[in-house]
Order: structure tokens, then sequence, then C-alpha cells
């Protein structure tokens, strides 16, 4: 059992380290649904600009998501 909470709490702390990229790969995946292996690595890459928007699905028109 402690293993498992080893573990979760590394996945917790790389995802907050990353908390920039993984919000990109989510916008990107609400956006396009699916992504190939280079659209997830480009949005993980450190750099990568972020641009996160999302798809208003029933009117099919993107905008820019703001905070």
């Amino acid at each position: 059992m402690n293993l498992l909470h080893e573990a979760e709490k590394q996945a917790i702390r790389l995802i907050e380290e990353r908390r920039d990229q993984v919000v990109h790969l989510v916008a990107r995946l609400e956006a396009e649904e699916t992504l190939d292996l280079d659209a997830i690595k480009s949005c993980l890459e450190p750099g990568s600009t972020i641009t996160p928007f999302v798809s208003n699905r029933k009117s099919g028109h993107c905008h820019i998501k703001s905070d």
C-alpha cells in the first residue's frame, strides 16, 4: 500500500511541476478530441507555446480560454 501512496505523490508532484504543459494538453484534447504522438509531445515540451482554447461543441466555434 505504501508503494501506491508514493506513486500517487510522485504523480501529483509531476503534474504540479508541469501544470502549464498539462493545461495546454487538456485544452488541445478538448478542442480536437484526439492527438497524435507529435501533438502530445509538442504540448509537453518545455517552452512550448501555450494558447489554450476550447471548442463550443454546439456551434463548432473555438475561442480563446480566459482565466
